[in-house]
């Protein structure tokens, strides 16, 4: 099969052919033909030699979408569906995924990053099959989401939108069941989200569905026509003079020092 491979020089990546996954004796695993995988950001920091330790000839990429076509002894009732996974693998027993917190599994490993000395990761989604290991707990089948949902919707819940969601839900609520978002116990008044690009735009279509009315909502960029493409959702736009400390809340969707900083003072 064609895919992705990291090649250890920045801004180089090398589209080549690799062997097809196959389960073999390993249980509660799932092979999947890809059909849409997402880039992420995280996929740009190996890229672009901002993170170091990645071992060369890994596949690039997760939080895909695709077709189970092969399965452990153990998972045949998978087959043939179509399934979103998340960018790792999760058990679904241990402490941290008990508390609702699968991305932090004690037993999971990422998709698209093996570590060069551990050899501990997983190979990643952008090619044309991909393994999946813990598939009982990683794999969702997207009807499950909802009924009539595309695959390029489908696609945003493996990362992209479930950050964004959790974020919000995380910020705006005392408790939060992020399975029972509907028990309200809301202690903020004045919510700002940093960074409107593709998390923060999430963030504030997740916001203007899950906040009271009561709550007001900011969004900041750099970039204007961004920031103004999140105020279609609701959000009211700052300017930097509204950075300061007045919010309640802030949600910092950007990953980068300024924008913690500019959070951390707002």
């Amino acid at each position: 099969m064609q895919a992705v491979c990291y090649t250890g020089e920045v801004g180089k990546v090398l589209v080549t052919e690799v062997p097809i996954p196959r389960v073999g004796d390993r249980v509660n695993t799932v092979v999947m033909k890809i059909d849409l995988c997402g880039l992420c950001g995280s996929d740009l920091h190996a890229y672009l030699g901002k993170e170091k330790g990645c071992e060369v000839k890994t596949i690039s990429g997760h939080e895909a979408v695709g077709v189970i076509v092969e399965t452990s002894v153990d998972c045949k009732h998978w087959l043939g569906k179509t399934v979103v996974v998340p960018f790792s693998t999760n058990c679904g027993a241990c402490k941290m995924c008990e508390a609702s917190l699968p991305s932090r599994c004690e037993n999971g490993q990422l998709l698209g990053w093996v570590d060069a000395e551990t050899k501990i990761g997983l190979q990643g989604c952008q090619a044309e099959y991909a393994l999946i290991p813990l598939a009982e707990s990683t794999v969702v089948e997207i009807s499950t989401i909802a009924p009539t949902i595309t695959p390029e919707d489908a696609l945003l819940c493996g990362d992209i939108l479930s950050t964004a969601y959790f974020s919000v839900m995380n910020g705006i609520q005392e408790k939060v069941d992020i399975r029972a978002p509907w028990k309200k116990c809301w202690v903020s008044k004045k919510l700002l989200i940093i960074g409107c690009g593709p998390v923060g735009l999430l963030a504030s279509l997740c916001a203007s569905y899950l906040v009271p009315e009561e709550i007001e909502i900011y969004v900041y960029d750099l970039v204007e026509s961004r920031k103004q493409e999140a105020t279609r959702f609701g959000a009211k736009a700052a300017d930097a003079t509204d950075l300061k400390p007045d919010f309640d809340v802030v949600v910092e969707c950007v990953g980068a020092k300024g924008a913690l900083k500019s959070a951390l003072s707002s």
